[in-house]
């Protein structure tokens, strides 16, 4: 991606996914990397201008959607009031391959009497998202150690890092490969996830200004600006928008107009609202962008099918996924 910018926010500490995202977006020169403790504090960087660019991740192609990440996307929906994050939104894409590790101090992994390898941890570490990723290690680790803990961390270079803390040897991580040299950890088990084609898709964010919104936002197509999207290749909108919940077939509205409208639907995703319990608000993926003959008529028919919707972002379609570069 040309264009370097001053820095760019992710979701850290050093070594994490988002990090390796970060690299990919901007491999040579890289600009400073901000690492930050939370996706919500990656959001909040952009909108405060401590930083024009943050990556977070979106999805993995294993476990789903990272809730946190939509529920803040949401957040435009209570535009102009009350919206903590009214400016950020998305400009890029891109899919990172996931190589997971198990990750140990020194002693953590040995060899019992049969020459079996057997492990002298009482615990194990990372990110919520990373569990359903390393299932069968998980269970055979949990029958080799009867009362393994589980423990979430932010991150999983967070998890990492927490790891090496733990001076004893008796906490292990699972993150990548990078995360542990970092933290300064061993790798107890390579590539442990459960899928070769295990990837994620992590969202290039950054601060948008009133008029741009305005325009991604208004009627017609005339002046909208792209945003940094290239002129070739295909492109992806996001969305979100709520119906009136007590009107029969208003969900079933609201999606026709893409059909209508030619346009091929690509993910649909609902979360609470926070307004009233089981009011929710849907975020939903398509082929296409602003300007566009097709976008611009769907568009202006969820005016009347939906209560309200809110652009999140465009982006240009990533044509392979990003490896994972052993340093």
């Amino acid at each position: 991606m040309a264009n370097n910018p001053s820095s760019v926010a992710y979701l850290g500490p050093e070594g994490s996914y988002s990090h390796q995202a970060a690299q990919s977006f901007y491999p040579t020169p890289s600009p400073p990397l901000l690492p930050l403790p939370s996706i919500s504090a990656v959001f909040s960087a952009i909108q405060s201008r401590s930083a024009p660019l943050g990556v977070v991740p979106l999805e993995n192609s294993t476990n789903g959607p990272v809730v946190t990440t939509l529920d803040i996307l949401t957040d435009a929906l209570r535009a102009p009031h009350g919206a903590r994050f009214r400016n950020v939104r998305a400009v890029g894409l891109g899919v990172l391959q996931i190589r997971m590790c198990l990750l140990g101090l020194p002693g953590a992994k040995r060899k019992n009497p049969q020459g079996e390898d057997e492990y002298a941890i009482e615990r194990i570490l990372t990110h919520p998202q990373a569990w359903t990723q390393c299932s069968r290690l998980l269970a055979r680790l949990k029958s080799q150690v009867p009362g393994l803990v589980q423990v979430d961390a932010a991150s999983t270079s967070e998890a990492a890092r927490m790891a090496a803390e733990d001076g004893s040897g008796g906490t292990a991580a699972i993150a990548s490969r990078e995360a542990g040299r970092a933290a300064g950890l061993e790798v107890l088990e390579a590539d442990v996830h459960d899928r070769d084609d295990n990837g994620t898709r992590f969202l290039l964010l950054r601060y948008c200004e009133e008029e741009e919104l305005a325009a991604m936002e208004g009627k017609g197509g005339a002046g909208v600006p792209q945003l940094g999207l290239t002129t070739g290749g295909q492109h992806k909108t996001m969305i979100a928008f709520t119906v009136a919940h007590d009107r029969p077939g208003a969900l079933a509205d609201a999606l026709a107009v893409f059909k209508t409208r030619g346009l091929d639907l690509t993910s649909i995703n609902a979360r609470p609202s926070g307004e009233v319990p089981w009011h929710y608000v849907f975020l939903v993926e398509f082929f296409g962008r602003r300007g566009e003959t097709g976008v611009e008529e769907a568009l202006e028919d969820l005016r009347e099918a939906a209560e309200k919707w809110v652009w999140l972002g465009s982006w240009s379609c990533p044509k392979e996924m990003w490896p994972v570069e052993e340093r």
